[in-house]
């Protein structure tokens, strides 16, 4: 019997339809499927993703589904969500804008197999993890390990899996990174090390090139670097809700589509 958490996010009352299709599926059933719920309000979005997938770990499940309450998948949707057995898999939604847009970045040939595209990076809003998966990435980066106390409340030591997180040049990572090249490039006889270049890295203040990434892209780049592939369902096209719902453009659509790399091989 698989053990499934369905994690959301709270910002807020939750939408009827939102409660409907849960209702629904938890009416319906999925053989040897056994559900549990878990929604995790008033904490910033990165915090409850991290907290709900401890909670997973921690409490014996097999997988998690990610449903974030902005969105509208069909429960035929969601089934076919839950039938997948790979690591990672998510769906498609679009940006809640007039202009379509994916929050997803196709791997340059990455593994395609009858309508899976694997990812680089991709929106995990809608989206199935197994347990496993959450471990090897945590086991892969054990300086994420940490405590996290609210409201008073004991410490739970957790993993920070999803951060708000700051790339670039000028970052400490990439200050790091170019000072490490420094060093590797002494040579001569002493070997020593060009003081005045680590100097002007250190006191560079143009941090133009930095980019703030969500806690979506930042687990996507976590879970690559320990191997774990993103694969991405181009048929479950999920619609994004806001103050209206953003629904797809016909035009767009078809073009987004019509890509390669969309294509059943």
């Amino acid at each position: 019997m698989r053990k499934i958490l369905l994690a959301t996010p709270v910002k807020g009352n939750l939408p009827p339809r939102f409660v409907s299709s849960m209702v629904q599926l938890l009416c319906k059933g999925i053989p040897d499927v056994a559900f549990d719920i878990a929604f995790l309000e008033g904490e910033p979005i990165n915090f409850a993703r991290n907290s709900l997938a401890n909670h997973a770990i921690t409490s014996g499940f097999d997988e998690i589904i990610w449903w974030d309450a902005d969105l509208k998948p069909t429960l035929e949707q969601l089934t076919k969500l839950i039938s997948h057995r790979m690591p990672i898999v998510c769906a498609l939604y679009p940006k809640r804008d007039v202009v379509t847009q994916f929050h997803v970045q196709s791997t340059k040939d990455g593994t395609q197999i009858s309508g899976m595209q694997e990812a680089d990076l991709t929106a995990i809003g809608f989206s199935k993890m197994t347990v496993e998966a959450l471990k090897q990435i945590a086991d892969f980066h054990p300086y994420l390990s940490c405590s996290f106390q609210n409201n008073g409340q004991a410490a739970l030591k957790h993993h920070n899996l999803f951060q708000m997180e700051i790339k670039g040049p000028n970052s400490a990572e990439g200050k790091l990174e170019r000072i490490k090249k420094v060093v590797g490039e002494a040579h001569g006889p002493s070997g020593d090390v060009d003081a005045a270049a680590i100097e002007e890295i250190l006191n560079d203040s143009d941090y133009s090139e930095n980019r703030l990434y969500g806690e979506d892209y930042s687990f996507c780049m976590l879970a690559r670097a320990a191997g774990v592939k993103l694969m991405v369902d181009t048929s479950l096209c999920i619609t994004h809700s806001g103050e209206t719902d953003f629904h797809i453009a016909t035009e767009t659509l078809k073009k987004e589509l019509a890509q390669e790399w969309r294509k059943e091989k």
